[in-house]
C-alpha cells in the first residue's frame, strides 16, 4: 500500500498511476453544464452569486477555478427556468469565441492593428454592442420563434438572423463578424487604403438599416412580452498584458457594457461578464474606474467549500434524491456532519499536528472549490485503487491522496499566470525550489538573485518578481505566530493574496511564508518545527481550528 512518504519521494510514479476520477463532479464547469442533468441541485448560492444576480453588478472577477463559469451557467439556468424577476431570455458567449476571435481578426488586419488605440477601442466597442445585441436576438428567437412565427416583431429578428446566416443557430455571432471584416478587406487594397475608410465600411454594414430594424422590433417584442434579456460573457482566461490589441478588445468590451447598461430600461438588454481576478492588478487604471462600483469579487468561504463538498459526495451517494435533501446541506453543521459520517474527524499531518480533516484538506488549498474537488476526487480514486471503501475513508487515505497529485494544482496556478508574466513557472520555480518554508524580507532578496538572467531575457525587474510571488499565491506574510502544546510547535498564520480584494505589500519588514500546496512540488525545506495555515476569515473555520486544540485569539 502506498503510504505519505512513498508519495512525496516518488511523485512521477504517483502522477503516472493516479488520475482523478470525477467522483465528486468534473474539474471544468463547461463539461458539467454540458450534461444532460445540469449540477443545479450541487450549486451552491453563496453571497459573491447573489450579488452577481443584482442588475447593477455587472463584472464578475474571480480566481481561475473559483466558479464564475458556473455562476454564469447557472444564472443562465435559473433565467431561462422563470426563476429571475423582469427575465425570461439568456444567452452565454464563450470567451474563446468572443476575445480571440476578436483579437484573432483585428491583429491579421492591417489597417485595424494599426489604428491609434483610441480609435481602436472605439471600433471595437461598435463592433462589441452588435454581438451582443445578436446575441440577445438568438436568445430570444431561440425561445420563442417556433412558437409564435406570426408575431411580427420575431419575424422582423429572424428574417435579420437569417440573412445573416444565423438563424439556425449554428453559426455564433463572433464568426459572423469575423466574415464580415474578413469580406470587406478582401473587397479592398489593403496597401493603400485608409484605416478611417475601413472605419466606415465595417460600421455601416454592421449597423445596417436591416439591424436596426431588427433591432427596435427586439426591444419592442421584449417591452410587450413584460421580460428582459440577459448576455452573459464567459470568463476571459487567455490575456497577454504586453499586447495593445488584447488590451483593446478588453476596454472595448467593458464600454459596450456599460452602454448598454445606460439603457437598460428602456431596451430590457443587460450585459454581464465574467475576468479573471488575476487580471484585475493589472487593468489600466481607467478599467479599473469603470468597473469598480459595478462588480463582485468571488471569495470563498470554509463554510461554503465545506457545503460544497457535502452536496457532491452526497450524490455521489445517494444518486438521484429529493432535492430537499441537497438544500439541508447548504447548513454548514449539517454538511460538515453528513461528511464526518464518512470520512474521519481529524487526521496525523506529516509534522506530527492533529488537525481537523477538512481544514487539512482546505489547508492545501487556495480556498478554491476546483481544488478542493481535485484533491477529494484523488482521495477517491487512491481508495479505489487500493480496493479500500469509497463511503468510510481512512486518516491515512487523506493524507496519502492530498500529497499525490498537488502538481495538478500548481500547475493550474501557474498557467494562468504565463499569460501575465512572461516564463512565469520558471520564475517561481527557479527562485523557490529548495527554499525554507519561512523566511525573512533580505532571504527573498537572496533567492531572488537565481533568476536574475530570466529577468533580463523577459524585460522585468526583481519587484515585478516580488509581485508575482506574490499575486499567485505561492508566498504570503505573516500575520501572527503561536505556540501549540501538542505537539510543541510554532503555528504561523499567514495571509494571501488570493484571500483578499486587492493586494499585499512587501516591505523590508515583512515576514514569508511559502503556502502549503508549493511545498512538495518546489521541493521547500519546511521547518518541522513550525505548522503555516493560511489566515481564517469566518468564525466556522475558527471554531473548527479551537476544537482540535488551536486557539488563534482572533477577534471579530
Amino acid at each position: 500500500m502506498y503510504d505519505s512518504k512513498w508519495i512525496r519521494q516518488n511523485p512521477e510514479l504517483v502522477r503516472q498511476s493516479i488520475t482523478p476520477k470525477p467522483f465528486l463532479g468534473e474539474e471544468n464547469a463547461t463539461d458539467e453544464w454540458a450534461q444532460e442533468r445540469k449540477p443545479v441541485e450541487t450549486f451552491l448560492h453563496t453571497s459573491s452569486y447573489e450579488t452577481f444576480k443584482r442588475d447593477d453588478c455587472l463584472y464578475l472577477f474571480g480566481r481561475r477555478g473559483t466558479g464564475k463559469t458556473a455562476m454564469i451557467h447557472m444564472l443562465q439556468y435559473e433565467v431561462r427556468a422563470g426563476r429571475i424577476p423582469h427575465y425570461k431570455y439568456a444567452e452565454i458567449i464563450d470567451e474563446e469565441d468572443a476575445y480571440h476571435e476578436l483579437s484573432i481578426n483585428v491583429r491579421r488586419t492591417d489597417p485595424l492593428s494599426q489604428l491609434p488605440q483610441d480609435d481602436l477601442v472605439y471600433l471595437l466597442t461598435k463592433k462589441w454592442v452588435w454581438i451582443l445585441n445578436l446575441s440577445a436576438m438568438v436568445a430570444v428567437v431561440k425561445a420563442e420563434y417556433k412558437e409564435h412565427k406570426a408575431d411580427k416583431d420575431l419575424s422582423t429578428i429572424a428574417k435579420y438572423l437569417q440573412n445573416q446566416n444565423l438563424l439556425d443557430f449554428s453559426t455564433n455571432p463572433i464568426k459572423r463578424l469575423s466574415k464580415i471584416i474578413t469580406e470587406e478587406f478582401e473587397a479592398v487594397d489593403n496597401a493603400t487604403i485608409k484605416a478611417a475608410t475601413a472605419f466606415v465600411k465595417i460600421i455601416n454594414r454592421l449597423y445596417a438599416p436591416d439591424y436596426e430594424q431588427a433591432q427596435k422590433a427586439l426591444v419592442q417584442f421584449l417591452k410587450k412580452s413584460k421580460s428582459g434579456c440577459l448576455v452573459m460573457v464567459d470568463s476571459i482566461q487567455l490575456y497577454n498584458l504586453q499586447d495593445d490589441i488584447a488590451e483593446a478588445v478588453v476596454t472595448a468590451l467593458i464600454e459596450a457594457t456599460l452602454r448598454i447598461y445606460s439603457i437598460r430600461e428602456a431596451n430590457h438588454i443587460l450585459v454581464k461578464v465574467a475576468f479573471p481576478s488575476e487580471l484585475h492588478p493589472h487593468f489600466s487604471p481607467l478599467n479599473k474606474e469603470k468597473t469598480e462600483r459595478k462588480n463582485v469579487f468571488i471569495l470563498w468561504r470554509y463554510r461554503d467549500l465545506v457545503s460544497l463538498l457535502a452536496k457532491r459526495y452526497w450524490q455521489m451517494i445517494h444518486k438521484n434524491s429529493n432535492p430537499d435533501d441537497y438544500t439541508r446541506l447548504n447548513d454548514f453543521h449539517t454538511a460538515r456532519n453528513f461528511i464526518y459520517q464518512h470520512f474521519p474527524k481529524q487526521v496525523t499531518s506529516t509534522s506530527n499536528v492533529k488537525f481537523d480533516t477538512l481544514a487539512y484538506v482546505i489547508r492545501h488549498t487556495q480556498k478554491k472549490p476546483r481544488q478542493v474537488i481535485v484533491l477529494f476526487n484523488t482521495v477517491l480514486t487512491l481508495a479505489e485503487y487500493l480496493g479500500a471503501s469509497l463511503s468510510k475513508i481512512t486518516p491515512e487515505l487523506i493524507v496519502e491522496g492530498v500529497h499525490a497529485r498537488l502538481d495538478m494544482l500548481v500547475r493550474g496556478e501557474l498557467d494562468m499566470y504565463e499569460q501575465i508574466c512572461p516564463k512565469a513557472e520558471q520564475l517561481v520555480k527557479r527562485a523557490l525550489t529548495g527554499a525554507p518554508s519561512h523566511f525573512d524580507y533580505s532571504t527573498l532578496d537572496v533567492l531572488l538573485k537565481e533568476v536574475n538572467q530570466i529577468i533580463g531575457t523577459a524585460g522585468l525587474d526583481k519587484e515585478d518578481v516580488k509581485r508575482l510571488l506574490l499575486e499567485c499565491g505561492v508566498i504570503g506574510i505573516w500575520a501572527e505566530r503561536h505556540n501549540l502544546s501538542n505537539p510543541k510547535k510554532t503555528l504561523l498564520v499567514a495571509l494571501f493574496e488570493y484571500q483578499v480584494k486587492g493586494t499585499l505589500t512587501l516591505t523590508s519588514r515583512s515576514q514569508c511564508v511559502v503556502h502549503p500546496m508549493f511545498y512538495q512540488e518546489l521541493q521547500i525545506d519546511v521547518d518541522t518545527d513550525t505548522f503555516t495555515y493560511p489566515m481564517p476569515a469566518e468564525d466556522a473555520e475558527m471554531q473548527v481550528l479551537a476544537d482540535a486544540g488551536i486557539q488563534l485569539g482572533w477577534d471579530n
